[in-house]
Formats: C-alpha cells, sequence, structure tokens
C-alpha cells in the first residue's frame, strides 16, 4: 500500500469482522485469532501521510483446527484464494489500467475458471474466463474493485 507518490502508508485500521476491537498498525499486514468458525468480513483501512484513506475488504473463512485434516482432497468445502494486482497503480483518466488475478488458485491450488469483476466505479460487472481484464476509469479518484474468483466445483 502507497500513496500518490509512491510512498508508504502511514497506518492501517483493521475490522476483523467478529465485533472484536479494531486494530491500528503501523504496517500492511497482521494477525488475528477467530474465536469460532464462519466467514468474517474482514476490511483495513490504509492512511497516507496527508490524511487520505483507501479501503480494501476480502471474507475470511475460518474452519475448526482439525477440520482440515480431515477433508478428502477432492471434497469441495475449501474456497478458491484470490489475489489481485493493479498496472498502473496511479492511471490518468481514460487509461486502462489492467487488473491480474493470476495468482488465484483453487483448493487444488489449479487456476479459477472464471472471474467476475466490479471495478467500484458503477460501471457494469464484468464476466472474464480469464484472468487479466483492463477497465478505464473516466473521473480521477480512487476506486474499490472486487473479483469474485469461480473454481471448478
Amino acid at each position: 500500500s502507497h500513496d500518490f507518490d509512491k510512498k508508504p502508508c502511514v497506518s492501517f485500521l483493521w475490522d476483523f469482522g467478529d465485533d472484536s476491537p479494531r486494530v491500528t498498525t503501523k504496517e500492511p499486514f497482521t494477525t488475528h485469532p477467530y474465536k469460532a468458525p464462519g466467514k468474517y468480513p474482514v476490511k483495513v483501512v490504509a492512511t497516507d501521510k496527508l490524511g487520505q484513506t483507501a479501503d480494501a475488504s476480502v471474507n475470511q473463512k475460518v474452519i475448526e483446527p482439525n477440520e482440515a485434516f480431515n477433508l478428502p482432497s477432492d471434497d469441495p468445502t475449501k474456497d478458491p484464494t484470490v489475489t489481485v494486482s493493479s498496472d498502473p497503480t496511479n492511471a490518468k483518466v481514460n487509461e486502462p489500467v489492467t487488473f491480474d488475478a493470476t495468482p488465484s488458485k483453487d483448493m487444488d491450488d489449479e487456476p479459477l475458471k472464471k472471474f467476475i469483476w466490479d471495478f467500484g466505479d458503477g460501471s457494469p460487472l464484468e464476466e472474464t474466463d480469464g484472468p487479466i481484464v483492463k477497465h478505464p476509469y473516466k473521473e480521477p479518484g480512487t476506486y474499490p474493485v472486487k473479483v469474485v474468483g469461480v473454481d471448478k466445483y
């Protein structure tokens, strides 16, 4: 996470989605123990040196500790892992931004089959079979991009 000048953000406010107190860190990573299995909406708000903010979110799945060891390898109960990057990170108006979710994998460490993109600017959702897509923004701003990965299951 960085600001417009590519300088690191100065703080990160974490909400783990389980009614625990929010946590502020100076690093763009943290750990958090969950007390019960479930899906939790995790959100982080990054703040730069000028006080400008941007947020990101993910749904974190938590299972019982022994459950991971008792699953057959072909049991489709694990959600895929989705990772996305953008280039350039500071685009000009109408300059296509390339979003790349290539590192995303299913529970068998295989590529995902479909991606559903929400570019955060009010444009229609875009569905792709491949992990790379381009999207231009018509207005300056910070946009919360979300991608849903769909696996073979």
